[in-house]
């Protein structure tokens, strides 16, 4: 018969376990939270405190539509920019000169009752519009479609329909 060998097994010491601090982890979550609660301020209170492009175009549109100036309507639409008015089926002006003029004739006065929206070319937003022939003026939605930073086509949309 053969003997076998018994081999006691190593002793290992018992080492002390370290206790963990916390308050490093417990600072770095306060400060990434923080940071967190910041970004997420400033996201929501960036689009209050500044006016997009859209809205100062708008709204340079329009005083130039209430003055009206010829040269400052030239800066906003195209050369053959059409515009269309809810209650009529066929365009109420067509081309930049036809648009000046229009303007010039309505003796318009024109104000923005609310935001000014906007997606992909399309601008819009709620206006009331009198002139001297309409004292009390009616309420329309003013809507812009964009070509190369011009108004190529407005609709006017007349709350009577």
């Amino acid at each position: 018969m053969t003997t076998q060998q018994v081999v006691a097994p190593a002793v290992v010491p018992a080492t002390e376990r370290r206790t963990r601090n916390a308050v490093p982890w417990l600072i770095g979550a306060i400060v990434v939270l923080v940071i967190a609660v910041v970004a997420l301020g400033a996201m929501l209170v960036a689009p209050a405190l500044s006016t997009p492009s859209s809205q100062a175009m708008v709204d340079a549109n329009i005083a130039a539509w209430n003055t009206p100036a010829a040269d400052k309507l030239l800066d906003f639409y195209a050369d053959n920019a059409v515009l269309w008015a809810s209650d009529s089926t066929t365009p109420s002006a067509t081309g930049i000169d036809e648009i000046v003029k229009l303007a010039q004739y309505g003796n318009f006065t024109i104000e923005r009752l609310g935001p000014v929206s906007e997606r992909g070319n399309l601008v819009w937003y709620l206006a009331h519009v009198s002139n001297d022939y309409d004292v009390s003026g009616s309420d329309a939605v003013v809507v812009y479609y964009m070509q190369d930073g011009k108004v190529k086509q407005q609709w006017v949309i007349w709350d009577e329909l």
